[in-house]
């Protein structure tokens, strides 16, 4: 398989993850329902890959408090 389909292939499948884990808590009113989970998911992983570009720890940080 080529490199790029295995990235796709994780990217997929940790978007999945997230997404259930979303489902569930929306369930138990611990996150906010009023969006479908697979947004919410996608919004995550888009959060989590921009920290990754910030230029510190520190700046990443921040964003996650």
């Amino acid at each position: 398989m080529h490199r790029d389909e295995h990235v796709a292939d994780a990217q997929g499948q940790l978007h999945e993850l997230i997404g259930h884990l979303l489902a569930e808590d929306a369930r138990a009113g611990v996150v906010r329902d009023d969006i479908p989970t697979d947004e919410l998911a996608g919004y995550c992983l888009h959060a989590v890959v921009a920290a990754g570009e910030l230029p510190s720890k520190v700046a990443a940080r921040a964003w996650f408090r």
